[in-house]
């Protein structure tokens, strides 16, 4: 009988309680008023790039796209919009794209990738390409000084002079062995005319080959 009183005692302060006092109860984060979890919403775009080739290459024949995306939640699917053909597709990545420019004219191309998650989120690189239907071969370069052969004492400024029917974008210069450029690296030069003042003192008593490198 004493424990019931007890009981029957502790739910009245209980209840006194809660009647003088504001309660509040608060979902807890991610549960629904179910208890269940609430959807999350993906709404972040996917990373997608263009690897290879580079923005502003030349190109006279087939080319691959290589293309790589990522994305939390996946991808779905990647789109290529190329200047000629169909819409290539790829559902996995990396992946890569091929583009045949013979029936295209001489010019600059953009081609467009898309790549789409499973959340219907999309993202785009784009990619420009120069077609031409000369092919791209190596500059012409030859070095007008110092002069070969002749013995040079101290600082020397080495000239070259380059030409190119697509342009030139620098030169670099080396000193020696050309498989070893790293150690006789001499730096570059980026606007014409080609040179660089750095050809540093090294003994005179052997001979020495610089060049230049476009």
């Amino acid at each position: 009988m004493l424990k019931r009183m007890i009981a029957i005692s502790s739910i009245a302060v209980l209840l006194i309680t809660l009647a003088g006092a504001s309660v509040f109860a608060q979902k807890p984060e991610g549960l629904d008023r179910g208890g269940g979890k609430t959807p999350v919403v993906d709404d972040t775009p996917p990373e997608v790039e263009i690897s290879s080739p580079q923005d502003g290459d030349y190109v006279t024949d087939e080319v691959s796209i290589e293309v790589n995306a990522t994305d939390s939640s996946g991808i779905a699917e990647v789109l290529c919009y190329l200047p000629s053909g169909p819409v290539q597709t790829a559902r996995r990545v990396p992946c890569s794209f091929t583009w045949d420019p013979s029936d295209v004219d001489d010019g600059t191309y953009e081609i467009r990738v898309t790549a789409i998650d499973k959340a219907d989120n999309e993202a785009d690189a784009f990619l420009n390409l120069i077609v031409s239907s000369e092919p791209n071969l190596p500059p012409e370069v030859s070095i007008s000084n110092p002069i070969g052969g002749i013995t040079i004492f101290g600082q020397v400024m080495i000239e070259i002079e380059a030409t190119d029917d697509f342009g030139l974008s620098h030169a670099d210069f080396f000193l020696g062995d050309y498989s070893d450029r790293e150690k006789w690296d001499l730096g570059s030069a980026s606007t014409q005319p080609f040179a660089n003042p750095s050809l540093p003192h090294h003994r005179c008593d052997g001979r020495w080959g610089c060049g230049g490198a476009i």
